[in-house]
């Protein structure tokens, strides 16, 4: 009897000390609802990333997502909600939209819970509507059980409130310019793109642009982009990856090689982007793109030439990554899951030169034994060279 109770204290004393070790050195910890409802929270938070569990887990309700806030010293606050596969995190200046399954979470010198009526399995972006000053998000909802075909709801703010509207087709790529949603899709038989603009609304209108000849086995990256009088896509057929380039007022359209690779298997995967949502960016007069092997592209928007900007290290380039554009710094998260070590590098978008670095030392774990979280988002809020 007294072995027993030997080895219990034993192991209280082993769980204390275990304990004390991670608050010690693991310099995270879980934000509540209080915690984000502070006016000042998102002051000093530099960045935030968001990982989440794939849509099947959420059968059986055993999905989750969190969003990691990131500060300037590397200090780290997780805060835990349901799953979304590909959720993501709207950001304009000061404020801060968080999504799952069934809410809206928005930081704004406040905090506040935004119910939705519908479940959604799987996100596609979020963004920032001027025209109402508020967020809109755009989902992957899947087959209409009502309607037949497929659809993709998006929610837009409006006076501190979400409005619902629907979109019957699934949206590869989009991208929002002056109260028009430009959208990207396939014809049914996979032989041509459709590019459509969509007046938002809860009854929206659909206007057909145009069909672009499509190859076979043709994909697409990242979102649309626009510089208010061109829509410009990412797409790869077999080894070539080009820039499509559509004026918005003639229609007019033509493509330009940005690289070509080995045609072979294992390079078509390696280089697929590692960034869904950000692997294509605008910036200046130049188109950016990011390839699997971390070589930047940049593309001119006035003549369509393509040059290898730069590459990224190789140590930049472990375990889970995402990225994100701003002022003219490519920022890189990188996270190895074995060693929970994660950082954000930024590197100039015309040199191709690091100029900062931050580690994040003990990022915290939260995959368990019957949960697997990926990461699906990256921002900058305040860069200190900002």
């Amino acid at each position: 009897m007294r072995k027993r109770w030997m080895v219990l204290i034993c192991f209280i004393l082993i769980t204390i000390l275990v304990g004390w070790f991670f608050t010690k050195n693991g310099d995270t910890k879980k934000a509540s609802d209080r915690d984000l409802d502070e006016e000042n929270f998102l002051d000093n938070k530099e960045a935030i990333v968001y990982f989440s569990t794939t849509a099947d887990q959420d059968t059986y309700g055993g999905g989750k997502s969190a969003a990691v806030f990131i500060d300037h010293r590397g200090k780290l606050m997780t805060y835990e909600m349901e799953g979304l596969e590909l959720g993501s995190i709207g950001v304009k200046e000061n404020e801060i939209l968080l999504v799952d399954k069934s809410r809206f979470y928005k930081i704004s010198k406040g905090f506040k819970r935004i119910e939705r009526d519908d479940y959604q399995h799987t996100g596609d972006h979020l963004g920032f509507l001027e025209q109402t000053a508020g967020f809109y998000a755009v989902f992957n909802s899947g087959y209409d059980k009502t309607n037949g075909g497929y659809r993709s709801d998006f929610y837009w703010e409006k006076d501190g409130h979400f409005e619902k509207g629907v979109i019957p087709f699934f949206i590869e790529a989009s991208v929002l310019h002056q109260g028009s949603l430009y959208t990207l899709s396939s014809s049914e038989d996979e032989k041509s793109y459709q590019l459509n603009e969509v007046i938002l609304g809860e009854e929206p209108i659909v206007k057909q642009m145009l069909e672009i000849e499509k190859e076979e086995n043709s994909t697409t990256f990242g979102q649309l982009q626009t510089d208010g009088h061109h829509l410009y896509f990412i797409r790869q057929t077999g080894a070539l990856t080009e820039m499509v380039k559509v004026n918005l007022q003639s229609k007019e359209y033509y493509f330009k090689k940005v690289a070509a690779y080995a045609n072979d298997e294992q390079t078509f995967y390696k280089q697929i982007p590692f960034s869904y949502k950000r692997c294509v960016f605008l910036y200046q007069d130049n188109l950016y793109f990011i390839d699997g092997f971390g070589d930047v592209y940049r593309i001119s928007t006035k003549t369509g030439n393509s040059e290898k900007a730069f590459s990224l290290l190789e140590t930049s380039f472990e375990g889970s990554l995402e990225v994100f554009p701003k002022n003219g710094t490519l920022y890189v998260f990188s996270l190895e899951h074995e060693n929970r070590l994660a950082k954000i590098e930024g590197f100039n978008l015309l040199t191709g030169k690091k100029q900062e670095e931050l580690v994040l030392k003990d990022f915290p774990e939260l995959n368990t034994f019957n949960t697997k979280m990926h990461l699906y988002d990256f921002v900058m809020i305040h860069p200190e060279n900002d």
